[in-house]
């Protein structure tokens, strides 16, 4: 259950509006945008408003008029536009539609580029030393001193602008956290928890682009707007409606985050907007995943054969989970166990870092067991048995993650990255806290028992979480399979 509503959010896209020159302007596309959105309950769009774009405060006032609660936020770049002159804008704006203007400040870089074409126009029409802004640490810093003055300025204001500021530098969360109710955020600073809690005052806004399909072979097909910016399409959140809807459930309860921002270059959006105003309406299953208990039938690797159905098709369904309880004896676990505490681990993998990258916890490895052998080739046997393809073994181990080890969402990419087509892990304790497996698409959490045996695809639409262990060590067998 979530503690509060999801409140959703836009970015200004060019299917809207294609063309810069005010003479060739589409007021009626920017105000369709508007009434858009509006109608789907999103309540801000950021517009980016600044170096050689639209001006628009041409348009602000019609379409203001025109919806009835969203709030139109311009991007301002900081080192291009004057605290006086800035101030003066959003009190004229804001008598438009008191309350419903608002400025995301740009603190550094204008745009995905960085240091690019827009950062230069501003740079060569600086009206003081461009020295003093050629780099982004230059820009940041000054940008906190203009957000002072723009906030002391805005005091006497009649009516509530509401501020916001983008980045994860230590500066820009100051700011956030000084003077705005919002700081927009990508996945990555989630994967820094050190420095994702020093956001203590602002709201955190996350800027996602799920795509919404009913098959997973539909990501190849998606169409892109023609008219945007060229840049690496990747979608975190993906599946259907309703799984989209729990994978964003999932991220607001595990980050305390209640906000979050579309940015797509997805040339069909209606699925996007129905998401938007149909999300509160969701029904979700119960997530838990089921679990067979095979302690007393023969898919135990002690018995002769495996007989269980064979899936169809592989897709993205939940069935594609499968856990097995005391698929090993807890005897057996533990002998696994006894046989890699006085050996030396293969290697030590770092998994969280420090914001300035330093390694702060460990994974340990071990590659080379005789019990590695032993249960590669009868998981494979399972994996065969479970679903409709053949598998080779490409590799496996034995794993000890200790207190404060996570892997976070979007880490695992299995079946592209590295040909980790079916995924197995084997559980060999259970006295540890945390270190659940958690799937965000399916909304399924796996809570492990010593002996389990959890299988699943491994491509991209199983990415996983393997949640923070907070006391103890987990020992696992990882197996990773190729199809043959």
């Amino acid at each position: 259950m979530l503690n509060k509503p999801i409140t959703f959010h836009w970015m200004w896209r060019r299917h809207w509006q294609i063309s810069d020159s005010i003479e060739n302007l589409d007021l009626d596309g920017i105000l369709r945008m508007a009434q858009e959105l509006d109608g789907a309950n999103v309540k801000s769009v950021l517009l980016p408003y600044g170096p050689g774009g639209i001006d628009f405060s041409l348009v602000i006032k019609d379409a203001l008029e025109k919806t009835n609660q969203l709030i139109m936020t311009i991007a301002l770049p900081a080192y291009g536009v004057s605290p006086d002159y800035a101030a003066k804008i959003l009190e004229t704006l804001n008598r438009f539609a008191p309350g419903r203007i608002g400025v995301n400040l740009v603190a550094g870089r204008w745009g995905d580029e960085g240091n690019g074409p827009s950062e230069k126009l501003v740079i060569d029409h600086y009206m003081h030393d461009p020295s003093l802004i050629d780099t982004l640490e230059k820009r940041v810093a000054i940008s906190e001193v203009w957000m002072d003055k723009v906030m002391d300025l805005m005091g006497s204001h009649q009516h509530k602008t509401h501020m916001a500021v983008v980045g994860s530098s230590d500066t820009t969360i100051r700011i956030a956290n000084k003077h705005c109710e919002y700081i927009y955020v990508d996945d990555n600073l989630l994967r820094k928890p050190e420095q994702y809690e020093k956001i203590t005052n602002a709201k955190p806004i996350l800027i996602v682009d799920p795509l919404i399909i009913e098959k997973p072979e539909d990501a190849y097909n998606v169409l892109y707007d023609e008219n945007a910016p060229p840049r690496k399409q990747f979608h975190h959140i993906m599946g259907t409606h309703n799984e989209v809807v729990a994978a964003i459930k999932d991220i607001a309860q595990k980050f305390n985050i209640y906000d979050f921002m579309i940015h797509t270059d997805q040339k069909d959006i209606s699925k996007l907007l129905k998401l938007v105003k149909e999300f509160d309406k969701v029904q979700l299953d119960n997530n838990d995943m089921e679990h067979f208990d095979i302690s007393n039938d023969d898919r135990r690797p002690e018995g002769s054969t495996i007989h269980h159905h064979v899936f169809e098709k592989m897709g993205t369904k939940p069935e594609n989970l499968k856990v097995f309880s005391n698929f090993i004896s807890p005897e057996e676990c533990n002998m696994i166990i006894e046989s890699v505490k006085n050996s030396q681990p293969s290697s030590e993998k770092p998994v969280q870092f420090s914001p300035d990258g330093d390694a702060l916890t460990f994974r340990r490895d071990w590659d080379v067991n005789p019990y590695i052998d032993k249960y590669n080739n009868i998981v494979r046997g399972v994996i065969e048995a479970e679903y409709p393809v053949r598998i080779k073994n490409r590799s496996a181990k034995i794993a000890e993650w200790t207190k404060n080890d996570v892997y976070d969402l979007n880490i695992n990419d299995l079946g592209i990255n590295d040909f980790n087509n079916m995924s197995a892990t084997i559980y060999l304790n259970d006295d540890f806290e945390g270190g659940e497996y958690h799937f965000p698409i399916q909304n399924k959490i796996f809570k492990p028992k010593a002996g389990d045996l959890i299988i699943f695809p491994g491509n991209m639409h199983y990415n996983h979480i393997i949640r923070k262990v907070t006391s103890g060590s987990r020992h696992t067998i990882p197996l990773w399979y190729t199809f043959i």
